[in-house]
């Protein structure tokens, strides 16, 4: 049994819809730091420690977009490039509740806007509060760079001869833990340090973590119509999937807008025969210049006004040589208007 045409069609919709959806319920597929365990990769293999968190039990999902979670812990490492709108976004997202764990040994716009600096570093000590906050956690000798200047209401957690290495930053209703080597949290550094670090925020937190990899050039599918809930992302998607059905419907309905009778060439010297007969048989040329006048009216349907010059020729020709060329110049014009003639 042959299928209709209609009914292609709406299997075909039917189709894109359901790709659209498993597109959209995927995720996203942009490169990103990799989830391994040994932490070697791309960006320091900085999700090294995502991939331990997940080991241990911990909810961990990609960061792709450049908003703050406000539930659980965002990890963030050596951020490559941070707008001072991300910044002010990602501050006040903090002070609503969110917790941060961050580690980058370079300014960006984050942390300016939190206010640490850096400077030289130099030998680790681990602070009374870095005990007491991280017991299991074991640091480096040295450290470089450090913090060579810190917000106020900010403690230090580990110490070094230039400055703190790592303090925990209050603000409003949640908190920075900032370390100035990402080291701490990537590579080696994640067995030892970034793990009994990670593992008693991320329980704190509700057991969420976050490893963001917008920061690292990473992005969700689609574009800028990936930023959008995928709930609306699969509303938008049928919408325009029922216009296109709808405007094929009513285009099939409707019919085409200028009849196409390229298929139906009739030639001058036919044209001259055919007008000979009907004056012969009506002994008038009216009649067989009103004929072909309206053959060809009906040719361009609503585009008539564009040729009504050579048409009210060819109705008003005195005689058969006269309509002939009248015709000739008329079907030219109408050629060129439906493009018959291309």
């Amino acid at each position: 049994m042959s299928l209709s045409r209609d009914a292609m069609i709406l299997i075909g919709l039917v189709i894109v819809l359901a790709v659209g959806t498993l597109a959209l319920s995927s995720g996203s597929k942009s490169a990103g730091p990799p989830y391994q365990l040994s932490g070697h990769g791309p960006a320091l293999g900085l999700s090294g420690l995502g991939a331990g968190l997940e080991a241990a039990g911990v909810d961990v999902k990609r960061g792709v977009r450049p908003t703050l979670e406000t539930r659980g812990l965002t990890v963030l490492v050596q951020p490559r490039d941070f707008s001072r709108d991300e910044a002010s976004d990602w501050r006040r997202a903090i002070g609503n509740g969110a917790t941060v764990l961050l580690a980058a040994s370079r300014p960006n716009a984050l942390t300016r806007a939190l206010g640490l600096r850096y400077g030289p570093g130099g030998v680790t000590t681990a602070t009374v509060a870095g005990g007491r906050a991280f017991p299991d956690a074991s640091y480096p000798t040295t450290v470089e760079p450090a913090f060579s200047a810190t917000p106020p209401g900010s403690e230090v957690l580990v110490d070094s001869a230039g400055g703190p290495a790592m303090v925990v930053i209050p603000l409003g209703k949640g908190a920075v833990w900032a370390a100035s080597s990402p080291s701490w949290l990537t590579n080696a550094g994640v067995d030892r340090t970034g793990l009994p670090i990670a593992l008693p925020l991320a329980t704190a937190a509700g057991g969420a973590v976050t490893v963001d990899e917008f920061h690292h050039g990473a992005g969700p599918r689609g574009g800028t119509f990936g930023y959008l809930p995928a709930a609306l992302q699969l509303a938008l998607l049928e919408a325009a999937i029922i216009a296109v059905a709808a405007l094929l419907t009513v285009a099939r309905r409707l019919g085409p807008a200028v009849t196409d009778d390229s298929g139906q060439q009739t030639s001058t010297a036919e044209l001259a025969r055919s007008i000979g007969a009907m004056y012969r048989t009506g002994s008038r040329v009216e009649a067989a210049t009103a004929a072909l006048g309206g053959q060809l009216r009906q040719r361009v349907g609503g585009l008539a006004g564009r040729v009504e010059g050579p048409l009210a020729a060819l109705e008003a020709a005195p005689d058969e040589r006269q309509a002939v060329a009248a015709w000739h110049t008329a079907d030219e014009a109408t050629r060129r208007v439906t493009g018959a003639g291309t």
